[in-house]
């Protein structure tokens, strides 16, 4: 069984991946569509 402390320590870290997810999506999807938009073909 998890402590309190691990326990808020699990769900600050599921939180912050979250964010960093929800953050680096857009990111990717941009970085795509200009490579995509600057390739050759």
């Amino acid at each position: 069984m998890l402590s309190r402390n691990e326990l808020k320590l699990l769900v600050v870290f599921k939180i912050a991946s979250v964010r960093a997810f929800d953050l680096l999506i857009p990111h990717l999807v941009n970085t795509l569509q200009r490579a995509s938009f600057n390739a050759p073909w």
